[in-house]
């Protein structure tokens, strides 16, 4: 495919499609790391991916969309303290961002679907890839006190 056709894709109905199939692979992983850890606390979100909570801290996944895929965003979040499953605040572990980085749905040179930095347009993640730096973030911030 060429730029031109990937944009296309990017602005149809299957882009949209396209989204959702990425927002699963992200919740695949997500979803390993509890199956390695019985420490954490993760659920599915009102956002439709997931929220990691361990000691204090929450690590919230969440994507943003329209009708189309090219109006899309993943925001990965750290917070200190805790939301509930419906995104409010528990007032007994009040919330204060820790990180966060929004990416755009997007694509590569080479036409590969994934996400792109807002801030930083050379950066340019798998899925997976994107996933993985966060949690790693998220446990590093996490099992510091």
């Amino acid at each position: 495919m060429n730029e031109t056709q990937c944009k296309q894709l990017l602005n149809s109905p299957k882009g949209l499609e396209l989204v959702f199939n990425e927002v699963e692979k992200i919740k695949n992983t997500i979803k390993k790391e509890g199956d390695s850890n019985p420490n954490i606390y993760i659920r599915d979100n009102k956002y439709q991916i997931s929220d990691i909570q361990l000691n204090g801290y929450t690590f919230s996944s969440r994507l943003n969309f329209t009708n189309t895929a090219e109006s899309s965003y993943l925001l990965f979040a750290i917070f200190k303290g805790y939301y509930d499953e419906n995104g409010k605040e528990d007032i007994m572990n009040p919330i204060t961002k820790k990180e966060i980085i929004r990416l755009n749905f997007s694509f590569n040179k080479d036409c590969e679907f994934g996400w792109q930095n807002q801030e930083n347009e050379d950066e340019f993640y798998k899925s997976e890839e994107i996933t993985k730096i966060w949690i790693d973030k998220f446990f590093e911030e996490a099992l510091e006190e």
